[in-house]
């Protein structure tokens, strides 16, 4: 049987130029100046979602640790707000969680945002704060000082959230290679109930970032873990299984691991404990500490990638976590016949491959500068792959040239959402199969898209 390779070119007139610093288009979160890692502290309140996150406003480098502060009403336009928290003589403000406590269980008033944060000096401790207007400003709880302290060099990311069965307020924290679990009555006074980690996951680094959520029927646990990620320095990993208020027990065998993306670029994702319509909405760090702090950057450096939501899938026996890109997006979604009718920076393309017999299906982003990036289905080895290794800027870190790959289903139609901005690119299997996350930095906009293979099609959408 003879088989044809057909060739679609189609050229596309420059988006803007890049704006310095790759700062990207609204539906990434970047901040005003200076550097961001970990979304901290993410609640919803009045209308409004809070994003917290790791910041230092004075320097486009890690330290000292201070919790920035935005707002938004749609998860897309964030609107900056003054510092949140700033570190003092006890020491940093490292990563948290916040509640509403609107039962007022530590008494600093109903629906009060409570804030509870790692302090990291030469050790690492547990401390609160509290605002009572709405989340403009904090006061620390007993003057900063920690009300909860342990014997372990790697102490922190306390994940908060009620248990209303018991009705007390149970905290996840990173402790090493696993995590601790605690409970409380009144988030001051807190007491060790459970552990989980030692054979589960992977442990080539340390556990970070800790977050746990009931979807359905099915708790689910999200770790990060610095090294160790999938395809080199950091990754965030998941769990699922039963929590039945003191301990968590993983569905998952021993030594398994469940990664929640296939990309380089994907870390410290937390969730909203307490979004409208039961949602379960997250949002992640765009980085790899491999080289997170050489990454091209004048201003700023790095962004969130874009919120995701997320649900739970049964498959045969096991379940799945599916990861989709928020609702919202497709408000903004307006289809165009090339990316020359883009008023911004980002785009979406959504791709259908349909099965044939064709071993490889490729897809091409080019620019006028040939570098490029390009996605390949391997039918014969069943992976989806991205190469970045010629998409632009590479040579500020030796490990940032990567090749990314994720498994997929045998002989199934794939259909795949690819959002590009200045400097990410996001991919979602629009089954759940897999998603992937990855900076790119191009010295102009990609320019051209080549599909090889007679059996893919795809629509382009500005979104704005």
């Amino acid at each position: 049987m003879k088989k044809y390779i057909t060739i679609l070119i189609i050229t596309i007139s420059l988006l803007p130029s890049l704006a310095q610093d790759y700062r990207p288009s609204s539906l990434h979160f970047t901040p005003p100046h200076g550097w961001m890692n970990d979304p901290n502290g993410l609640v919803y309140l009045d209308g409004q979602y809070h994003l917290f996150y790791q910041h230092n406003p004075d320097t486009i480098v890690w330290a000292p640790m201070h919790w920035g502060h935005a707002t938004s009403t749609d998860l897309i336009h964030w609107q900056h707000q003054p510092i949140a928290l700033y570190p003092d003589s006890i020491g940093m403000i490292f990563s948290g969680s916040c509640v509403v406590d609107k039962h007022n269980t530590a008494g600093f008033g109903h629906n009060a945002i409570v804030a509870i944060y790692t302090v990291a000096s030469t050790t690492q401790a547990q401390a609160i704060a509290y605002s009572t207007d709405g989340g403009q400003t904090f006061s620390k709880y007993n003057q900063g000082r920690p009300i909860l302290t342990a014997d372990c060099p790697d102490f922190r990311d306390p994940k908060v959230f009620w248990y209303e069965k018991d009705e007390k307020w149970i905290m996840l924290l990173a402790a090493g290679g696993e995590i601790h679990f605690y409970a409380s009555k009144n988030l001051k006074e807190w007491g060790k109930i459970s552990s989980f980690g030692y054979g589960y996951g992977n442990h080539q680094g340390v556990w970070e970032c800790p977050d746990m959520f009931l979807l359905d029927d099915k708790w689910v646990l999200i770790v990060s873990v610095n090294p160790g990620g999938v395809w080199g320095g950091s990754a965030t990993q998941y769990f699922v299984g039963n929590f039945d208020g003191k301990r968590f027990i993983a569905d998952d065998h021993i030594g398994s691991q469940r990664w929640m993306d296939y990309g380089k670029d994907h870390y410290a994702t937390v969730t909203y404990n307490n979004a409208p319509a039961n949602r379960r909405i997250a949002i992640t760090w765009l980085n790899n500490w491999e080289y997170a702090t050489a990454i091209p950057a004048t201003t700023f450096r790095s962004c969130m990638a874009i919120p995701t939501e997320l649900s739970i899938q049964k498959d045969d026996d096991d379940y799945r976590l599916i990861v989709k890109p928020i609702s919202e997006i497709d408000k903004l979604k307006k289809r165009v016949d090339s990316i020359d009718d883009a008023k911004n920076c980002a785009y979406e393309i959504d791709i259908v491959v349909e099965p044939n017999d064709q071993k490889r299906s490729i897809i091409t982003l080019q620019n006028r500068k040939n570098e490029k990036v390009t996605f390949e289905y391997d039918f014969a080895n069943r992976t989806f792959s991205m190469d970045r290794t010629q998409s632009g800027i590479t040579d500020f870190a030796p490990s940032f040239k990567a090749i990314t790959k994720a498994s997929i289903n045998k002989c199934e139609q794939q259909r795949i959402r690819i959002i590009v901005d200045r400097q990410s690119i996001e991919i979602f299997d629009s089954n759940g199969q897999f998603c992937m996350t990855n900076l790119v930095f191009p010295t102009e906009p990609y320019s051209v898209i080549t599909t090889t293979g007679e059996n893919i099609s795809y629509s382009i959408y500005n979104l704005q």
